[in-house]
This record gives structure tokens, sequence and C-alpha cells, in this order.
């Protein structure tokens, strides 16, 4: 079995993306004029509190516009695919970094499901043939199965064909 990501996830964080661009100068504006109101009536406490209120709030959307920055990537190699023996994904992390994992169901020590919806993680055994790349470097034992791209009925069907395979040692958290 071998599933793509839809498109659709990543045109919806741009769109978030370009929101944000334009919400950073009309919150400037707006707390710009009422700054000045606040400073023509004489209001000077209730003017440097607005004026920290407005100014908080635009580095917030700045950083919430830097992350998702670096979050858009293309999906034209992602997928995730279920073999006979393993489980093969490669999915984006960020800053056009992407994670690659082989995994042998043989291996698997636990499996997690997210509670947040995220998906699922797993966790292999250190000696194995199993392997996790971001980037191109190894990374530990542990592997984060994203559900960005998938719907939830894909990703729970993922999850259960993974729970299907696992050797008999294995455990399995569920919420």
């Amino acid at each position: 079995m071998r599933l793509e990501p839809s498109e659709e996830a990543m045109y919806r964080r741009m769109d978030r993306k370009d929101r944000i661009l334009y919400l950073i100068p009309f919150s400037g504006s707006i707390g710009s004029v009422i700054f000045l109101l606040c400073r023509v009536n004489h209001m000077q406490s209730l003017s440097i509190s607005f004026f920290a209120i407005v100014f908080g709030l635009i580095l917030f959307l700045a950083v919430q516009y830097c992350k998702l920055n670096r979050q858009i990537m293309p999906l034209s190699d992602c997928f995730l695919e279920i073999q006979k023996e393993c489980l093969f994904v490669r999915q984006p992390e960020q800053q056009d970094r992407y994670e690659s994992c082989q995994i042998y169901f043989k291996e698997i020590e636990s499996l997690i499901w997210n509670r947040g919806k995220d998906g699922f993680f797993i966790q292999f055994h250190e000696n194995g043939k199993s392997q996790v790349f971001c980037n191109g470097k190894q990374m530990g034992t542990i592997f984060h199965v994203r559900m960005f791209g998938y719907g939830e009925e894909e990703m729970k069907s993922v999850y259960q064909m993974v729970k299907e395979r696992l050797p008999v040692s294995a455990r399995v958290y569920e919420p």
C-alpha cells in the first residue's frame, strides 16, 4: 500500500501565511491610529499600554509568519508505503529538509498513537536494520509519522496495518 499526501494541506498553509502577512501592517496601522487618539486626549497610561499590546500582537504575527514560511515546501517526493516486511516514509520536516525512514516491523518496540491526532510514533531497536534520516543525517530510534497531507481515515488504516504486523513483544499505546 502506497499513499501520497494531498497538496491541499500545503496550499492551506500558504493561504494562512498570506493572511498573516496582511494582518501585520493592518494591525500596525490600526494600532497607530488608536495610539495617536489616546495621545491627543491626554491618556498617557492607556496609550503606552495599548502600544505594548499592539507591539506584542505584531511580534506574535511575525513569529507565526516565520514558522509557516519554514514549513512551506514541495510534497512531490513524499509518500507513505507499507510493504510486506517494512514501512517506508518520506515526509516534510521544515526549511526544505525532509525526514525519511525504513522501519522493519520485526524491529518495532513500541507503537504510540498521538492524542493530538497528528499521526503516530514508532520506536524501534537500535541495533537493527531500521533507519531514520533527516536531511541525509541518521537520526535516533523514534520516528513520528505525521498526518500532514493525509486524511484521518487514511492515517488510521496505515496505523492499523502497522499494528497488525507488529511482533508479539511490541507495546502498543493508544488513548
